[in-house]
């Protein structure tokens, strides 16, 4: 009987068993969540990083459980906990799992105020500790017993981390902002549909901005080219700069791109128009943007006069002959002398076009041209 008992004690354990791994299985690999890469934290603990999916299967977030030991002196504790991050690899929130709470040395439970801290801590981006190593966080004291030393926080980092676990808050924050962050960013250009690339571009987060112009097809600039044009009117300085940069050819040789460009060129900073202008050499198409780069013309020798007389230059049979009219009549107005290579470049333009040989000849008379 008691056999009896015991063996079926034995079957019921291993069907709870089975039923576990089965959840766990199906779980993971439901339509909510799926692996998506392992990365190795600074002491070679494997992580799995899973892809977390919302009801309409977009991707919304990925999520880790975390095991660590972490070590000081002679004694270890386990750090156990689970971390979620955005779309974009950024640090979100942990969760601590019930029964299994962080402890400190000598395994004493972390408070309330320990979680706090632990909380502001790893949404930090840039902790006092950022460039330090692990070797620096405690220095040595003497202490008045036999032992002769023990360890101290040191005091640029106190009140950042939780005293007794200053190894677990140095682990847990690289865990938590190192490797994993640009292997998020490359595993959600994987899952890229409409639904998640609008939400992104809608975010208005400077960002996801960078994030998503430095990542999409040639098609995708394309089709989210609205979004883009909003992106260029509504932030300036290096952000302008990056995206006309990083716009394909296409984009940068389309009409509808240049014709937008008319408004939205004026309020961008120096440095992003002298990268429109760069991407324009040989890709003006633009009659409406042309009228406003030849009206641009100063009499300055500055490098936007040298980059738009290089368009005009090199963009002969794209624009009409009533706009190079209107070129060389800037340049003639505004009296812009010319160097060697531009002027056997304006020389030049009589060839494909009579119509603008009295002006060529008003600009040698004013020794504007360089012979």
């Amino acid at each position: 009987m008691n056999l009896n008992k015991r063996n079926s004690s034995v079957v019921i354990v291993w069907i709870a068993v089975i039923a576990l791994l089965f959840s766990s299985f199906k779980s993971k690999f439901s339509h909510n969540q799926q692996p998506a890469f392992h990365f190795l934290t600074e002491d070679s603990i494997d992580i799995e990083v899973i892809a977390l999916f919302g009801q309409d299967s977009v991707l919304s977030g990925y999520k880790a459980y975390v095991f660590s030991p972490v070590c000081e002196d002679t004694t270890c504790y386990p750090v156990e906990l689970e971390f979620y991050w955005d779309v974009l690899g950024r640090y979100q929130k942990y969760e601590v799992f019930p029964g299994r709470g962080l402890t400190k040395l000598d395994h004493k439970p972390f408070t309330e105020a320990d979680y706090n801290t632990l909380s502001r801590l790893l949404l930090n981006n840039e902790p006092a500790f950022l460039a330090m190593k692990r070797k620096d966080l405690v220095v040595k004291v003497k202490k008045d017993t036999v032992d002769g030393y023990t360890g101290a926080t040191i005091a640029a980092i106190k009140n950042e981390v939780i005293p007794g676990a200053v190894y677990s808050c140095y682990t847990l924050w690289h865990i938590a902002h190192g490797v994993v962050a640009d292997s998020i960013k490359n595993n959600t250009q994987r899952h890229f549909n409409p639904i998640l690339l609008k939400s992104l571009f809608d975010s208005g987060e400077m960002e996801a901005a960078y994030y998503l112009t430095g990542r999409l097809t040639e098609e995708e600039f394309v089709t989210y080219l609205p979004e883009i044009l909003k992106l260029l009117r509504e932030r300036k300085g290096y952000l302008a700069q990056h995206i006309l940069e990083q716009l394909p050819p296409k984009v940068v040789g389309s009409e509808s791109f240049q014709d937008s460009m008319v408004t939205i060129m004026p309020s961008l900073d120096y440095y992003a128009q002298k990268s429109l202008l760069r991407r324009l050499d040989g890709a003006l198409t633009s009659n409406k943007l042309g009228k406003v780069l030849a009206e641009n013309i100063d009499s300055r020798g500055s490098l936007h006069n040298e980059l738009i007389i290089r368009i005009f230059c090199n963009n002969g049979s794209q624009l009409t002959p009533e706009l190079y009219q209107t070129f060389l009549q800037q340049l003639l107005t505004k009296e812009v002398r010319l160097n060697k290579t531009q002027s056997e470049s304006i020389k030049n333009l009589a060839n494909s076009n009579k119509q603008l040989k009295p002006l060529i000849k008003a600009l040698k008379q004013k020794t504007l041209l360089n012979h």
